[in-house]
């Protein structure tokens, strides 16, 4: 998005925008006397991101997952919304006596959601 703003008898003037935009770089210059100075800059929209949810079925689950954002947290459920798009990686915690679900790749688009489904599968007994 291109703003472009003219100011004829001014000190100092600030422009603003709305949320979900970055603003451009400051520009400065000299307006003389009767004459016109010129500044642009370019709003550039921010990503807004996307949710990751994790499902797991055990409560005493943890988990880390690493990528644009490191993010941990435990239990059956889990959600992050405005998470930064990416790639994310979830590693699952041990708990004694299961087997440990394996770590899953997955990827984060703009507006999306992922979820990531840990399975802990009770360790055989040893006769």
């Amino acid at each position: 998005m291109v703003c472009e703003y003219r100011v004829t008898r001014c000190l100092y003037y600030n422009v603003g925008f709305d949320l979900g935009y970055d603003y451009p770089s400051p520009s400065t210059g000299v307006l003389a006397a009767g004459g016109t100075l010129n500044l642009s800059g370019t709003y550039t929209e921010q990503a807004l991101g996307g949710t990751i949810n994790v499902s797991t079925d055990n409560a005493s689950a943890t988990f880390t997952i690493t990528g644009p954002q490191t993010l941990s947290g435990s239990g059956t459920t889990w959600s992050k919304t405005l998470a930064t798009i990416g790639t994310y990686i979830i590693t699952y915690g041990a708990i004694a006596g299961y087997t440990t679900p394996a770590s899953e790749a997955k990827t984060l688009t703009e507006g999306s959601s992922i979820t990531f489904t840990g399975s802990y599968v009770a360790a055989a007994a040893v006769a």
